[in-house]
């Protein structure tokens, strides 16, 4: 009887202390992810010391307004890499710049990439991250009014403004 008894209050201590440290366990597989992925970038791209540690500092945060549009922190990694790969220049954006470039590409078939490419080659011309959300902001209301595929024009735009960069 005192065996089972013992037997008992073991798995309910067991039960109670996985309870308890599986917050933790979730924590500390975030906290290992948001390093793997900001190292990993920043040996990707060249990141300095000091863009790094901006980075890291603020990547739940950005990763918080990117969720707002069903993003993810792989996504603002992925649009801080292509910014990258296409402007050739390492750009630290706010979460509100990335919640508007998420915004874009799940709210059109760029994709979250996709979106950042197009935001890379009007950077590229000279063209702001401001300027160029209100311009696809603007084609996308053009482009629902007249019942035309919104994905179209904005890589006819992007063509064009690549093209325009040589």
């Amino acid at each position: 009887i005192i065996g089972g008894i013992v037997s008992g209050l073991m798995k309910i201590g067991s039960a109670l202390f996985d309870m308890i440290l599986a917050p933790f366990k979730k924590g500390f597989q975030l906290f290992l992810q948001t390093h793997s992925l900001v190292g990993n970038l920043a040996a990707d791209i060249g990141l300095t010391a000091k863009q790094s540690k901006f980075l890291l500092n603020n990547i739940v945060d950005m990763s918080l307004a990117a969720m707002k549009f069903g993003g993810s922190m792989e996504d603002v990694v992925g649009i801080i890499r292509q910014f990258s790969t296409v402007t050739g220049k390492n750009r630290m954006f706010d979460p509100k710049e990335i919640a508007a470039i998420v915004e874009l590409g799940k709210g059109t078939g760029l994709g979250v990439e996709g979106a950042g490419a197009l935001a890379a080659s009007f950077d590229n011309i000279g063209i702001s991250l401001s300027k160029t959300i209100k311009l696809t902001d603007k084609a996308r209301g053009l482009a629902a009014r007249y019942n035309i595929n919104v994905t179209e024009v904005l890589e006819n735009y992007q063509g064009l403004v690549e093209s325009l960069n040589g």
